[in-house]
């Protein structure tokens, strides 16, 4: 018989592994309840709170006012329910017993051992027990009671309500974590005010607890006047009358002011050195309630320029960088910036960014071309078939980063003088293009590709009609025999073959519409 049970049980958690419907109703709800960069997670804290406060001020109501049939089936009833619910599904959630038996059945295969339901239990039991004893649940569990009518001094615990709210507010949750992880400190600052208060209470007693002071008549009295006044907080309805007691309260203030300091300086540095940590979880959730975007690594010189072409699109940008000069620049641009190393698959694990579904290319920007070569690799094992443009410096460097995995791999110095050398001798023409290639000027120039069966496709210079845009046709760069040639100036009469490259100057604006209406004539 026991065995046949044992059987059962097995059975039943191999059937709950592999049910992928289970699966997914139990992750679906572990991130409805417990996964804080879930976008469900946040509507159901917001959606919690407002039960929460609906439920307080009821029962504040409540003390002097008789609650309508509404109100009483809402507080008494239905938020009743709700609050079980989800209490159970946090208790569901927290772990997985199916795993645990899983695991105690295969080691006992493999160790040949008996295979005992009692191992099992005791596991489960203490798994569960860990959940039911932690604060938060015990919380939750209060939190229920005030609802039920027949026992009123189970109204005490309207106060656990107001204490659940803490599960439900990131920023306190946040201010909490920063205090226990000052646990210690501040544990040896509370043992030290405990102290000086016993000390300053015995003290006062001692000399005015005998029929001096008549608001000193019992030995709480002297504690309650020593912890308010180290405190500085001082009512007033306490005074020392003697000489002594005097002394000893001028000690404690003193005292008191020296603690005070101490405890301010121990929760400043705590934010200080954890502000990261919460900077970093805010900029997870605001990447995760992107819908897509583009990921640039490097906020270099040029990447600001592009980032300029992308927002004027409307593309929404991430960059990763791991220069917190670079990561101020990019803050201050407006765009979402995180800190780390790029090349570093740890980078990626922190910031949820493995899948990367989300993500339409990545720009390997940076202005060094080992770290480029080295971004490459990280993101190909990660994912095989992600767009990867990447900057090279150097022309040697051009093998290794598409051996590394590059997509596109741009090579912007090379094209640029070829531009550069025919202004050469003509200092206004060559301000003029270099104010536009580091971004002081509103003017772009940009490189338009031809592409096989295009409208522009066999066309003359003559019938694009560029001036027509308010456009200059600075030159033309086409491929020969793996060489690539600018040719400047082309004539009128100049035909356009595919994969030739336009570079165009002028404004963005101009640039925009000279596309709109090619794309037009393409359709045709």
């Amino acid at each position: 018989m026991r065995n046949f049970i044992n059987k059962q049980i097995v059975s039943f958690a191999y059937f709950l592994e592999d049910s992928k419907r289970y699966r997914v109703t139990k992750k679906f709800f572990y991130n409805f309840l417990e996964n804080d960069l879930s976008q469900t997670k946040k509507f159901f804290d917001y959606f919690m709170i407002l039960l929460i406060v609906s439920s307080v001020l009821i029962l504040i109501y409540e003390v002097q006012h008789t609650l309508n049939d509404v109100q009483y089936i809402f507080n008494d009833y239905i938020l009743s329910i709700i609050f079980i619910i989800e209490y159970l599904l946090r208790f569901w959630v927290y772990n997985d017993n199916s795993k645990i038996i899983i695991a105690e059945y295969e080691d006992s295969l493999y160790f040949e051992r008996d295979f005992k339901l009692y191992n099992i239990m005791k596991k489960i039991v203490a798994k569960k027990w860990e959940y039911v004893s932690s604060v938060a649940a015990i919380i939750d569990l209060l939190a229920i009671l005030p609802s039920y009518r027949p026992l009123r001094m189970l109204r005490i615990f309207l106060l656990f309500r107001v204490f659940k709210l803490l599960r439900y507010t990131k920023v306190v949750n946040d201010f909490f974590a920063i205090l226990v992880y000052k646990r210690f400190e501040l544990f040896t600052l509370f043992v030290l005010l405990i102290f000086f208060v016993f000390i300053a209470a015995v003290l006062i007693y001692i000399y005015e607890g005998h029929g001096e002071n008549p608001n000193i008549v019992h030995f709480f009295d002297a504690v309650y006047w020593a912890l308010i006044t180290i405190t500085t907080v001082g009512f007033g309805d306490i005074t020392p009358k003697s000489i002594e007691g005097k002394a000893v309260a001028m000690v404690i203030i003193i005292t008191g002011l020296g603690l005070i300091s101490f405890a301010t300086s121990i929760i400043v540095s705590s934010f200080n050195e954890r502000f990261h940590l919460i900077k970093t979880n805010k900029a997870i959730q605001k990447l995760d309630g992107l819908n897509s975007f583009y990921l640039i690594t490097g906020y270099s010189s040029i990447a600001k320029i592009l980032v300029k072409k992308l927002r004027f699109s409307e593309h929404d940008i991430v960059v990763i960088d791991n220069n917190k000069d670079k990561i101020k620049d990019a803050l201050d641009d407006g765009l979402l910036a995180l800190k780390g190393d790029a090349d570093k698959l740890d980078t990626y694990h922190k910031f949820n960014l493995i899948n990367m579904s989300k993500i339409k290319a990545i720009l390997c920007l940076t202005s060094s071309d080992i770290q480029n070569v080295a971004i490459t690799l990280t993101i190909r094992t990660l994912n095989e078939h992600i767009p990867i443009i990447t900057r090279a410096h150097k022309r040697n460097v051009v093998e290794k980063l598409k051996f590394a995995g590059a997509t596109n791999i741009v090579y912007p110095y090379e094209n640029i003088s070829k531009i550069i050398k025919e202004y050469i001798g003509k200092p206004v023409a060559y301000d003029a293009i270099s104010a536009i290639m580091i971004g002081q000027d509103e003017s772009v120039v940009d490189e338009i590709k031809i592409y096989k069966n295009s409208y522009l496709e066999n066309q003359k210079v003559k019938n694009l009609e560029i001036s027509k845009y308010r456009l200059i046709l600075l030159g033309i760069i086409r491929d020969e025999k793996n060489q690539q040639h600018f040719l400047f100036n082309p004539r009128g009469d100049f035909t356009i073959k595919s994969n030739d490259k336009l570079i165009l100057m002028g404004y963005q604006k101009s640039i925009d519409y000279f596309l709109y209406e090619i794309s037009k004539k393409n359709k045709r």
